[in-house]
Parts: structure tokens; C-alpha cells; sequence
């Protein structure tokens, strides 16, 4: 694969195994976890990433390229974030560092829900929006057991329509 670099790295006690690039994701994580993906899974989404935590894997980070749609639009980069395999409920708590190009918004969905395609998504179960560049937001939701989640990323309406901006995603359950 041309696009796939794997190093070790070792961050903040967590032994990260592989880095892979590919289709504007990075992960840096356990590999039994997290899994880039190109799948279409919306007329106004992507999905770039899937995230299975469970009690031995509870923590992925995760980069995303997301661009600015026009206004009351979406182009949505989704992070699919896997958490059948707990049986009891949690906590999943999304941190997150915006890069220095233009403002982004969040939203975190039931995998099951629908994508509204323009204007509010409807049923977020949390949300961050138009976080600035260079900033950082944190978002979390008490799930339910086996329940998957949908994070939405895409750059905020009002920006220069197509510009890119990266998020670097720390994605963990407590």
C-alpha cells in the first residue's frame, strides 16, 4: 500500500504498536482496534475510520482531514466508534486538537440514526461546534451497553468553502 507508514512509538504509557496514513486518516493506536476505511455510508458522508474499544483496547487516537461544505450543508468525515463489546454502559469521552487552518464542528451520533444531509443534524447526543483553529474541545456520552457511535467531523459553515483543517482525536472509554 503506497500510502501506509508503520513505526512503534511510545506516548504518554500507552505503547502505540502502528501508525498508518491513508485517505486523510492517521491512526496511532493498538492495531486491533482502529481501522481506516473509505466506506460511503451517506450521500454526505464518509466513513474514514472505525474505533472498536473495548476493556483491553480503551483508548485509539485518530487524525482526520475534514473540509468546509457549503453553507447549511454537510460533508461529513465519520469516525465510527465500536463499543459492542462492552456489556455494561460507560463513559466515551472524545478529545480532541483542531489544526491551525480553519474552524471544525463535532457531532456524535447513534450508528443507527439517519444523516440529515443540510441544515441541524438532528439527535446529537453531544456536539462541539465551530471550534476555532488551534484549540482544543472535549466531548463525552454515557452509552449504553453494545451501543456504536458515529462522529461527525466536517469544517464549519461560514469558512472558506473546501479548505482543509486536521483534528488529532483521542477517543477513550471510562
Amino acid at each position: 500500500m503506497k500510502n501506509l507508514l508503520s513505526k512503534s512509538l511510545f506516548l504518554t504509557g500507552f505503547l502505540f504498536i502502528t501508525s498508518c496514513s491513508s485517505n486523510n486518516v492517521t491512526t496511532t493506536s493498538n492495531p486491533a482496534n482502529v481501522t481506516v476505511t473509505n466506506n460511503k455510508i451517506s450521500d454526505c458522508g464518509n466513513e474514514v475510520a472505525r474505533v472498536k474499544l473495548n476493556r483491553t483496547a480503551n483508548n485509539a487516537l485518530v487524525n482526520v482531514e475534514a473540509a468546509t461544505p457549503d453553507n447549511f450543508s454537510h460533508n461529513y468525515k465519520i469516525v465510527t466508534i465500536d463499543l459492542s463489546e462492552y456489556t455494561t454502559s460507560g463513559q466515551v469521552v472524545i478529545k480532541g486538537k483542531v489544526g491551525s487552518q480553519g474552524s471544525l464542528s463535532f457531532g456524535l451520533i447513534n450508528a443507527s440514526s439517519n444523516f440529515k444531509c443540510s441544515g441541524f443534524q438532528e439527535g446529537e447526543l453531544s456536539s462541539a461546534a465551530n471550534i476555532k483553529p488551534e484549540s482544543s474541545f472535549e466531548m463525552s456520552y454515557n452509552f449504553s451497553a453494545g451501543q456504536v457511535l458515529h462522529l461527525l467531523v466536517e469544517g464549519s459553515w461560514g469558512g472558506v468553502k473546501d479548505s482543509v483543517n486536521k483534528v488529532d482525536l483521542n477517543i477513550s472509554v471510562k
